[in-house]
């Protein structure tokens, strides 16, 4: 019911946040979960340095179709409402100009100067995942084969 409440109202702002590579999302979210860490609130915290970890081709598969789906049904539920698209990559090129835009578009007028997360991994893929190599090889061809650097 709050779903089609939301739909109906055409004053609701959307700001729609993607990430172009699903495999970076999957990855994140596979090592929020095993590390219970959702989100990091100091740049000074270290970098990751746990050991890489094993994706399997049918999880990440299955994740990137759901994803894909899921962003495709929300770019058309909220089709009628104004509606902003961030990348999440360019978002945190420059976090602070970024949340200026999003303040904007809202109608807010008190900046936020810095935002409050940062961003928790910045190893490269294949660095960060045990079996990168053999993936690249089975999503060669398909449409998620520019996931892989």
């Amino acid at each position: 019911m709050l779903w089609n409440h939301m739909q109906a109202d055409e004053d609701l702002h959307v700001v729609h946040v993607t990430r172009r590579n699903f495999l970076k999302r999957f990855l994140s979210l596979r090592l929020a979960y095993e590390t219970n860490v959702w989100a990091k609130t100091s740049a000074g915290e270290p970098t990751e340095t746990r050991p890489p970890i094993r994706l399997e081709h049918a999880d990440c598969l299955q994740y990137f179709q759901t994803a894909d789906q899921e962003q495709h049904h929300y770019e058309r539920l909220f089709s009628r409402q104004p509606r902003m698209d961030i990348l999440y990559e360019q978002f945190f090129q420059d976090p602070s100009a970024g949340l200026l835009s999003v303040q904007r578009f809202l109608g807010l007028s008190t900046p936020v100067s810095h935002p409050g997360m940062h961003k928790q991994g910045g190893r490269h893929l294949h660095e960060a995942i045990e079996n990168y190599g053999e993936l690249k090889e089975q999503f060669a061809g398909s449409k998620w084969e520019d996931f892989f650097e």
